[in-house]
């Protein structure tokens, strides 16, 4: 067998899938805080809790929609019905049919917010309201970076926290183009961290075809055998 033998500078980092950032669909103000920097979370689990007056406001305004659509939906369907007959004008299915549409458009845009703060449409379209959402975990880890308060106000472009899981950790190699042709997939790597002799290993599962003009460097990929 032929082993082909590279140094190479590396780093452990996280699979795409193995990061995720927390973030609030909708703004508000911080009621509460269910976990903390380094804890171990599993995934649907709440994190936060987000109240205030835009919650109150989308719930209602979607509520006045609804009801709004529906009427429409109705009279654009008697409407259809007498066209079709040839009872009614096509002058005024038109107009029924554009303003149906238009009020379907909103609905739909509206139902995709609710469903992302996590409500019951039925029980809003009742007239049930919620007076706070919460913000649950996307995958299982250990909680990074949050730094928010309660009280504080947040928006949807605040990054809230990040969720980090160890499990999906892979290593990040740049290796100089010099030596990308010694590199195939499947093939191991021994690795070692800065305080200690221990050597373990990983397997070669991605390799780079551009090349950094800076580093002079291509980066590749290797999955961690053991990810403990």
């Amino acid at each position: 067998t032929f082993e082909s033998t590279v140094k190479c500078n590396g780093s452990i980092v996280p699979l795409p899938n193995g990061i995720a950032k927390a973030n609030a669909p909708v703004t508000g103000v911080i009621k509460n805080i269910y976990c903390h920097n380094g804890q171990s979370v599993d995934k649907n689990q709440v994190l936060l809790e987000i109240a205030g007056n835009e919650i109150i406001d989308i719930q209602k305004e979607f509520a006045e929609v609804s009801a709004n659509y529906k009427l429409l939906k109705s009279e654009y369907e008697r409407i259809k019905s007498l066209y079709t007959e040839q009872v009614t004008s096509e002058k005024e299915f038109l107009i029924a049919e554009s303003e149906f549409k238009a009020s379907m458009a909103r609905y739909n845009g509206l139902k995709m917010k609710i469903d992302a703060i996590g409500f019951s449409i039925s029980k809003i379209e009742n007239g049930e309201f919620y007076t706070s959402y919460s913000i649950k975990a996307p995958i299982g880890g250990y909680i990074t970076k949050l730094k928010t308060n309660i009280g504080s106000y947040i928006d949807n472009q605040t990054d809230l926290l990040e969720i980090i899981n160890p499990n999906m950790f892979q290593i990040k190699l740049s290796v100089f183009a010099t030596d990308i042709k010694l590199l195939e997939k499947g093939q191991t790597v021994r690795y070692k961290s800065v305080s200690t002799n221990n050597v373990y290993f990983a397997t070669v599962s991605s390799i780079g075809v551009q090349l950094d003009n800076d580093t002079k460097s291509v980066e590749c990929y290797a999955s961690i055998a053991d990810n403990k």
